[in-house]
Parts: C-alpha cells; sequence; structure tokens
C-alpha cells in the first residue's frame, strides 16, 4: 500500500528549482540530462502550468476545485505530455535507441495517485503542480520517498512571477550557449519555419534575448546558477549541477532521455540522429551548427566587440585585436546591415514592397533597423563601462 500522507509529509520539505532558457541554448538538453535521475522530480518537457491554470475551466471556480475534473483536463490539455507519441515537435515520437519508442503513461494509475494525494488535502495552485510531479513519478514506478528537488521548466522568464508566488525560495537556473552560435541557430530556425518573412525585428530581439533575459536573476544571488550549453558533457560541471541541487551526482546524467528513453533532440534542429549512433558523436553533431561561416565578416568582427565581456566571462573564443583600433572601427561598422537584415534593406526586396503597396513593410523595417543599431550602440558603451552582469555559470569541480 501507498502512503500517500508520508509521501506528501516528504515532499512538502524538498526543494525547487526553475529552469529558464534564453534562446537556443540547450534548455530541453539540460532538463533531459537530468531526467533519469532518482533523486530529482522531473516532467515530461516544458510545462506550462501556471499559464494552464489561469485558463483552464476547472480552475475558473476558485470557491469549489474539483481534483478530478482538474485532472481531466490538465491531462487532456497534455495529452504528447503522456503519449509521446503525438510530441513531432520535440522528436518524442522516436524514443530509445532504435528509435522507434514513445512515452505511454499509465493514465488512470497516474489520476488515482491525484485523487489519493488529495484525500486530505487543500486543491490549490501550489498544491496541484506538486501533486502533478508525484503522479508522474508514481506512474512511472519512481521511489518518491528518495527525491530531493523538483525540476521545473518554465522556459520563458516572462513567466515567472507565478511561480515565485508559490514557490518563492526556488532555485533558477537559465542556459546559455555562445551568444553568436545561438544568434544563428534561432535565426536559422525562424528562416527555415518561414517566420522572417514579415518580422524584420527578429535579429535583434533573437541577441537581446540572449543577452539580456537573465539579468532579472542576478536579485536572487546564490539560488540563480547559468548553465553554459559547451558544458553539458562535462561530467566535472555536472558534478557542479548536481552539487548545487543538493543531490548525488548519477551517471545517468550524461545521457539525454525522457522517461528513461534516449532522446534525439527536436525536430528544429537540422541534426537527424541515427538509430544505434554513439552518445558522444550526436552530442557534438547537434551542439555545434558552424556559425563562423554563416555570419558576415563585418558581423562578427562587430560581434566580437560588442559581445566581449559576456564572450571573454564565459570563456568562449573570440580575435583578441587591440581594443582601441577593434572598438573605433566596431564604432562605424554597426550602421552596416547585419547577415539577416541584408533582405530587408536589399534595393529588390523594397521596390517589390512599394510596388505591391506595402508601405507598412518598409516602415517596419527602416525602424527595426534603427532600433537594431541603438540595441548595437547600447552593447558597445557597455563593453566602454564595463559590463556588472557577470554570469555565475557552473563551474568544473576541482
Amino acid at each position: 500500500m501507498i502512503n500517500y500522507d508520508q509521501i506528501w509529509a516528504h515532499v512538502d520539505r524538498c526543494g525547487w528549482c526553475g529552469l529558464v532558457a534564453t534562446g537556443r541554448a540547450g534548455s530541453d538538453a539540460l532538463q533531459s540530462q537530468l531526467d533519469s535521475h532518482p533523486e530529482i522530480f522531473n516532467f515530461n518537457g516544458i510545462l506550462f502550468f501556471h499559464e494552464f491554470w489561469q485558463n483552464a475551466k476547472s480552475t475558473v471556480c476558485s470557491e469549489y476545485l474539483d481534483i478530478e475534473d482538474i485532472t481531466q483536463e490538465f491531462i487532456g490539455s497534455h495529452i504528447d505530455k503522456f503519449r509521446s507519441k503525438y510530441d513531432v515537435v520535440e522528436r518524442k515520437d522516436r524514443l530509445g535507441e532504435s528509435m522507434d519508442q514513445s512515452i505511454s503513461i499509465d493514465i488512470p494509475a497516474f489520476k488515482g495517485h491525484m485523487a489519493a494525494l488529495f484525500k486530505n488535502r487543500a486543491v490549490t495552485r501550489k498544491n496541484v503542480l506538486s501533486a502533478v510531479y508525484v503522479s508522474y513519478a508514481l506512474a512511472l514506478g519512481q521511489d518518491p520517498m528518495i527525491k530531493k528537488v523538483f525540476f521545473h521548466h518554465i522556459h520563458d522568464i516572462s513567466r515567472l512571477d507565478p511561480y515565485f508566488e508559490d514557490f518563492p525560495q526556488s532555485k533558477m537556473i537559465a542556459t546559455t550557449r555562445d551568444p553568436r552560435a545561438a544568434y544563428v541557430s534561432k535565426m536559422e530556425q525562424v528562416l527555415r519555419e518561414a517566420k522572417l518573412i514579415d518580422e524584420p525585428s527578429l535579429p535583434r530581439l533573437a541577441l537581446k534575448r540572449l543577452i539580456d533575459d537573465p539579468a532579472p536573476l542576478f536579485a536572487l544571488a546564490d539560488r540563480f546558477r547559468v548553465m553554459r550549453m559547451e558544458d553539458l558533457s562535462n561530467e566535472s560541471v555536472l558534478r557542479s549541477l548536481c552539487c548545487w541541487l543538493g543531490v548525488e551526482f548519477h551517471p545517468c546524467v550524461m545521457k539525454s532521455t525522457w522517461a528513461g528513453l534516449r532522446w534525439w533532440g527536436d525536430n528544429l534542429s537540422p541534426v537527424q540522429g541515427e538509430p544505434g549512433m554513439d552518445e558522444r558523436e550526436f552530442t557534438s553533431r547537434i551542439r555545434s551548427n558552424n556559425w563562423q561561416q554563416k555570419l558576415l565578416g563585418t558581423e562578427k568582427f562587430v560581434l566580437d566587440f560588442i559581445l566581449k565581456n559576456r564572450l571573454d566571462h564565459c570563456g568562449f573564443d573570440r580575435k583578441h585585436r587591440p581594443l582601441f583600433i577593434h572598438g573605433a572601427l566596431s564604432f562605424f561598422a554597426i550602421p552596416l546591415p547585419t547577415t539577416y537584415e541584408l533582405r530587408f534593406v536589399s534595393p529588390v526586396y523594397l521596390f517589390n514592397c512599394l510596388s505591391r503597396g506595402k508601405f507598412h513593410a518598409v516602415i517596419a523595417a527602416g525602424y527595426a533597423y534603427i532600433r537594431r543599431v541603438r540595441y548595437y550602440y547600447g552593447l558597445f558603451f557597455r563593453v566602454l563601462a564595463g559590463d556588472p552582469l557577470t554570469l555565475p555559470y557552473f563551474r568544473e569541480i576541482d
């Protein structure tokens, strides 16, 4: 017999850690590497639970919250988390060494665990989220009594406020990456999805998210850390992560899985895995996008200067040039169109827009260009002033 009161008393003392991303920087990869850790409550990918709670029909009436109805609606809204054959975007329909497996959670068992956990407990937003993780673990046959921390993938920093209302002492991890590689990865993604045609502001927004999104988390002090995507295969760094989370290091964190089944990355990546491929080989291929060959020389020159503080602090390679000369040339090169702006400022694009009466598109392209140039100059002067917000990223254990 499962002692649900004993389980709840235990998990109520467990800590929480939230995970956010800053663009294409490996947040899913990090979560997948913690997926099989026996001491961590995990879930199948990103979970916008507080958004679900705000919009669910079963939670609108706060006077009477029925856990059975809430559970039913939660499962229906997240069916791809319970039956991953429907999660084609994240490529969870092709899990396992032979890429022919998918997750199939015992839904009646999950419902039963949810109901049992609330027999003597108030149905609140915080309690329901905790119970979702516990019930998910139980449905997978995991032992909740040996777990020490909940790992919650929020993904977007803009969604943090309601999360901190429920878990004000939560730790936070943000994933990062060489900003030039992450920038190219994001832009290549939107190009493949044909989004760039109508969004000339995306080049600036993609870089801004990488550089500025983590800033609000600095107020958490020791409860905030950053994981570099480049370190996800570094055992010493992952040992440091486990220590900070308060759990033992387990070799399983060196491998990406969901519900214990090997994961081959999402469909947003152009790199495709092959059955039986070595883990190290696949990881090396999927985390390299040859950004150096995809950016204009002038743009790489400018990025090396305006991102100097971030690149140096996080140990990313850049060409070292005399600071004064590099800065002076970058200052005058910033207004030059970037790789992903060229299309919007080309005579052909502008003529086609004007000839078709799309004056708003011309105005939008011009406005996006001006804002990008202004943002780059802002980064330029940050370098001269010295950026005080150095990322507290996980380092190798001595």
